[in-house]
Order: structure tokens, then sequence, then C-alpha cells
């Protein structure tokens, strides 16, 4: 091909074209990275997504949210924050942001009495939240807290060997109580001797496993809290006595006698036959699409029956090969109908409401639950499987929170690498010694194989 000067102009005008249309669509590709963004999450555990539960709360949020992080300037973890707080941005959360240093300015540090390590405030028009540490289930929980716009409180009765909301020891519910008031719902103790009139400010009564009768008044006061149309949790236990059949009839529940045991409950980890193995769930509002297992250790059975006003719904139900065991736990043990031992499956928990109709999901309806086991929600047992989620969801139930039924989204997945010390000095030995010797042998004989031909 002979090339004259028109034929080169004409090659450079084609390369300045191509060089022009290069930058325009580089130029072009900036834009649209700059005015839209797409985020995808490749990890197995899904830790950089959002769980339902946030997105359902961003969804209750109508305002812009002021979050201001008063940590020092260190690097990595202000980027954990930053990396947290886009992905409620791109949910759907107006917000505004901002980093400030408290060291740079120790007087604001004391006129907000921050605390020495920093700390988030979270602000929603004229209410804030404090956060001493930042995670997507902190966050969560002080959004919807905000957004509720106001606290509930729940009274745990008191004087008869109840298990106390506050409490350290096994049989507690200090734990539970904890998780409780991290949502906004705050527990406090009543005596009913003492006080023989629930506080108005008591979106719930809480009667924990009684140890011991409870006197006529104090019953009394309990019915008269219930005539009131207000709504009461009841965690009974196996031949409870506590004085309170009457309040059972008056809610139309009765306890069978004995203790469940469940034949099958060794295959899913139990250690005595008296864990009663909970998967089998009611449709209540508080179960719908509750598929954790539950254990509750030593429980009561229950049976509804018809009562004028009030509908019941079972929540939780034994497996077939239960039954409510009347004879100790001890040797080999099996149904004995004629002693009365009723064959599963066997009701654990009932939901009621009270009114002209069964609408057990409108929040200004009377709410009662009775479950036959308190320990459930203990400091010893409230961390197994999906014990904390139903407590939850039957508290936020009964305070008709309906809107977060579920709990806190869960955490991911351990992600650290565990290995022994030997497995660590062999991956140590092999990446720095034996792998860069092996690469030296293979250039090596490359090298003289090259020569030799």
């Amino acid at each position: 091909m002979k090339i004259d000067p028109t034929t080169r102009r004409r090659l450079r005008l084609q390369n300045l074209v191509f060089t022009v249309l290069v930058l325009a669509l580089v130029a072009l590709g900036g834009w649209l990275t700059h005015m839209f963004s797409y985020t995808s999450d490749w990890t197995a555990t899904g830790r950089h997504t959002l769980g339902d539960e946030t997105r359902d709360v961003i969804a209750l949020v109508d305002d812009t949210v002021e979050i201001t992080a008063y940590i020092g300037p260190d690097a990595v973890t202000r980027r954990g924050v930053e990396a947290l707080i886009e992905r409620y941005e791109s949910a759907g959360l107006e917000l505004e942001f901002d980093f400030v240093n408290p060291e740079e300015n120790p007087t604001l540090a004391r006129e907000l009495d921050l605390d020495p390590g920093g700390e988030v405030i979270i602000r929603l028009g004229n209410r804030e939240q404090r956060l001493a540490s930042l995670d997507e289930a902190e966050l969560t929980n002080a959004l919807a807290r905000l957004a509720r716009g106001e606290d509930r409180f729940i009274a745990f009765v008191e004087g008869h060997g109840e298990r106390d909301p506050l409490g350290e020891s096994n049989h507690d519910l200090g734990d539970f109580g904890e998780q409780l008031a991290d949502r906004g719902i705050y527990p406090q103790a009543i005596n009913l001797a003492a006080t023989p009139q629930v506080p108005d400010n008591a979106d719930l009564l809480v009667i924990a496993g009684p140890q011991s009768n409870y006197l006529p008044g104090e019953v009394a006061a309990i019915q008269r809290y219930l005539a009131d149309g207000r709504n009461l949790l009841w965690l009974t236990e196996p031949e409870a006595d506590d004085g309170l059949d009457d309040l059972a009839e008056l809610l139309a529940i009765a306890r069978l006698p004995g203790v469940v045991v469940d034949a099958g409950a060794q295959q899913f980890g139990a250690e005595r036959p008296d864990f009663a193995v909970v998967t089998d769930y009611g449709e209540h509002p508080i179960t719908a699409d509750l598929d954790a297992i539950t254990v509750f250790p030593q429980a009561s059975a229950l049976e509804a029956f018809s009562a004028e006003g009030w509908h019941h719904k079972p929540l939780l139900r034994t497996r077939e090969q239960s039954w409510n065991e009347t004879g100790p736990i001890e040797g080999r043990i099996y149904q004995d109908p004629q002693a009365g031992e009723v064959a599963g499956p066997l009701a654990l928990g009932w939901a009621a409401t009270r009114g002209p109709e069964p609408a057990h999901d409108e929040p200004d309806t009377q709410r009662v639950a009775v479950i036959g086991d308190g320990d459930f929600l203990s400091n010893a047992y409230v961390g197994n499987a999906g014990n904390l989620e139903f407590g939850m969801r039957l508290v936020r139930w009964l305070v008709a929170d309906d809107d977060r039924v579920r709990i806190a989204p869960e955490q991911p997945a351990d992600i650290e690498l565990d290995r022994s010390p030997l497995a660590l000095g062999i991956i140590g030995v092999g990446f720095l010694l034996v792998l860069p010797l092996v690469l030296l042998t293979l250039g090596a004989i490359i090298w003289w194989y090259r020569q030799k031909h």
C-alpha cells in the first residue's frame, strides 16, 4: 500500500477520532458511576447486606436521621463506621453523618459527657440515642426506639420467688431483661402486696414462675388489671403451687399434671428427656415465619377451653414422641394413660385475645399469653437455639409492637481463621521457605534445560 500525504492525514484523523471516542467513553463511565451505584454481596453469610428487620425499621423512619460519631482519628475504625453508614444510605435511610474527634475538642466532650472510649449519637427530631459501639444490631435497635417515639415498660411481679428480670443467677431473667432494655422495653419490679395496683405506665404485666402462693388480695389485683383490658404474660411451671388456679380459670387455661418429656429429645442434643424440643408452631403473628428450634426444660403442658369472650391460639406444640410424665424422671419411663398422661403433640403455650371477634393482630385488643415454662428465658437457657427470638416476639406482640416482631439482625458467622500452632507453623514454613525453594529449583531446571538445548 502506497502511503501519500492524503493517506497520512486520514490515518491521523482516524487516530484522533479513536482517541476522542475512548476518552469520551471513559468520561461517560465515570459519570455513570458517580450518578448510579450498584452493590452486590457475594459473601456466603451476607455479612455486607442489611437484614430484613433493618429494612423494616428503615421504612418506619419518616425524617432525616443525624448521626455523629465522636471517635478518634483511627482510620480503620472510621472506615468500618463509614461502610456501615453507606449500607443504610443505600437502603433508603435519609441521614446526615459526620465524624468529630473528641480529642481535638475536650470542652465539647465534657459538655456532652462523652464516654472516654468514644460514642455515636443518633438524633431523630428531639430524641436521641447513644451507642458505645456501632454495628447493624445496635444501630437498627436505636433507630427502632427513635421511630417508636416512646419507651415501653413492663411490670414483673415480685415477692413470691419469681424470676428476677435484672438478676444474674441461672434461673433469673437478667440477660433477657437486658435484651428488652436494649430495644426500648424496660422491665420494672412491682410487689402487689405493697402496691395493689399495677402502674398505669406498664404496657404489660409479667408473672414469672412464683414459688409460693399469692395472697387473695394479690390475685384480686391481677383480676382487676385484666378486667381493665390490659395485657398479661404468665410463665407458669409444672405442678406450680402458686395459688393462681382462679387466674387460670379466668383465662380459660388448664395446666396438665406432670412434666412434659420428649422421648427423642437427645437427638437434638438435650441431656434429659424432660427437655421439650419444639419445632411446630401455631399460626399466629408471634410465630409467623419462625423456623428456629426452641427448647423448654421441665415444662408444663397446657390446654385451653372455651370461654365467653376469649379467643385462644396455640403457639407451641411438642412432638408426637412426648407426653406429660406424672412420675419421677428416672430409670425407664413410658406413657401411662391411666395416670392421666396424654400423648403428644401437647401445647406448651397459648396466646389469647378478648373481645367480640378473634382479632389477634389488632393493636387495641387485650392480649394474654400463657407459657408452661419460664426456664427457656432464664440466663441458663435463653441463648439456646431460638429461645431468645421467640421470647422477643412474644413480648413485642403483647405490648402491641407488631411491626417489629422479629429480633435484631443476626451477626455474621465467625470469619476468623483459627488454627493450631502446629498448623500455623506448617503454613509459615511452607510459604516462607518451601515454596520459594520450589520456585528457585524450577527456575534452575528451566535455565539448565535451555542451556543444553
